[in-house]
């Protein structure tokens, strides 16, 4: 049974077909048109969010340039204080600028160090743990326990002293030096300093001071058959 046509709407159809074809046109403009419109403001809107991220890591660096400006004016010079913080604590460990602040240490204080050894207790990978020997008279260790932290160069601490009462013939102290990366120098300058940090950073000022060459800081040291 062949299905039955609709002349009514095939007439229908074809005297309003220049409408139809108008508003299939019209509907496929406004679709594209929105489509272009979602994508266009998807796009300036992800170069807002990037240029909106741009403006604040500048102003960032605005606000760091002024700062370092007016820290300057208290003794404070940034750029050198990140120099001198990576010269405490260096990225990587080297044995011999541990020794060799030892030897600073020494010639500073007059506290003579006659022996060293690594300490495998404390060592870790960020800090090298080392017991040291030495001797002097109560003037001369007490220097040594007054500028150990910086003098030499290298940040010192120290876990235990052993001392005998008797003039202080002989001394053997726990010392730990510092190295490792992303250090707290790097991070100076996104933070302000408190007076606090101040106070310290003055005082590693007055104790350690930078061989700058071409604008690096100058690591290498002098050798020598018997540091101490």
């Amino acid at each position: 049974m062949k299905p039955k046509i609709n002349y009514y709407l095939l007439r229908v159809l074809k005297e309003n077909s220049i409408y139809l074809i108008i508003f299939i046109v019209m509907l496929v403009g406004v679709v594209s048109g929105i489509l272009i419109f979602i994508s266009r403001f998807g796009l300036i809107n992800n170069k807002t969010g990037i240029t909106n991220k741009e403006i604040t890591e500048l102003k960032k660096k605005v606000d760091l340039v002024s700062y370092k400006q007016e820290i300057i004016k208290q003794g404070i010079n940034l750029d050198q204080t990140n120099k001198m913080l990576t010269k405490l604590i260096p990225n990587q460990e080297d044995f011999f600028s541990a020794v060799y602040a030892l030897e600073e240490l020494s010639k500073k204080t007059n506290f003579t160090i006659v022996n060293y050894v690594i300490n495998l207790k404390s060592t870790t990978k960020d800090s090298l743990g080392l017991t040291i020997e030495g001797h002097g008279d109560n003037d001369t260790f007490f220097n040594f326990l007054r500028d150990y932290r910086f003098s030499g160069g290298r940040l010192i601490t120290v876990d235990k002293i052993d001392f005998k009462s008797s003039g202080f013939s002989k001394i053997k102290l726990n010392i730990n030096f510092y190295s490792g990366k992303d250090t707290a120098g790097q991070n100076l300058s996104q933070v302000k300093l408190t007076d606090f940090d101040k106070r310290i950073i003055k005082e590693i000022q007055t104790k350690i001071t930078l061989d700058v060459v071409g604008g690096e800081v100058n690591t290498s040291y002098s050798t020598k058959t018997n540091p101490f």
